[in-house]
């Protein structure tokens, strides 16, 4: 059986700095999970299509980009109590510069893993009530769980394991990113274009 999960998280900077973090698969390892320890073994990075102009305020963040069909292998815990490591390699299947990119997983625990990645302009209110342009990250993903097909023993374990596994694994990417953007962009964005964050009504867990 294939399930969907998608989250969202709004952040007060340009699409243009905060796609080039993402694009960067030296900032996986940051994004993770402390327990899951993921490390990057290996990267073939195909080259990305020519970069638009910088249309955002301040200088561009200078990174790597893993462009359509860069293939990027890591190894990490894949739970908390288990205390072995897999290998999981993914392939960019779509790249298109701010806006999204797309990865899928060719040799994981994960019989099917498809990871969308989506860069939105959005603008919102800050705490002030000042109108802010910043992004909205959209992450969605297609995937069937570990497991014997679909049987009731798998599904318990998607609904009681894995499931969880994701969820607290982008509750922690939501706050690790909303605690590193500030400093990294810092150098970047002039400080009088960095605005207030709005108030989260929903805040990410610890």
């Amino acid at each position: 059986m294939r399930y969907r999960f998608k989250t969202a998280q709004w952040v007060p900077y340009s699409a243009e700095h905060v796609f080039a973090f993402f694009a960067d698969p030296n900032n996986l390892p940051l994004l993770s999970l402390k327990w899951q320890r993921l490390r990057i073994e290996e990267a073939m990075l195909a080259p990305p299509p020519p970069r638009p102009a910088l249309q955002a305020t301040g200088l561009r963040l200078r990174s790597f980009a893993a462009g359509k069909d860069s293939i990027i292998t890591v190894s990490y815990r894949p739970l908390r109590w288990l205390p072995i490591r897999f290998r999981w390699k993914a392939q960019i299947t779509h790249f298109e510069w701010n806006r999204m990119f797309a990865d899928i997983g060719v040799d994981s625990i994960f019989p099917y893993w498809e990871h969308c990645h989506i860069f939105e302009v959005e603008t919102r209110a800050n705490t002030s009530g000042v109108a802010v342009q910043g992004t909205l990250i959209k992450d969605e993903i297609n995937y069937i769980p570990p497991g014997q097909g679909d049987t009731w023993l798998t599904r318990k374990f998607h609904d009681h394991v894995v499931l969880p596994t994701i969820k607290r694994m982008f509750k922690a990417r939501h706050k690790q990113l909303a605690l590193m953007l500030p400093s990294i962009l810092a150098r970047l964005v002039p400080p009088s274009a960095i605005p207030a964050p709005p108030a989260q009504a929903d805040p990410p867990d610890d």
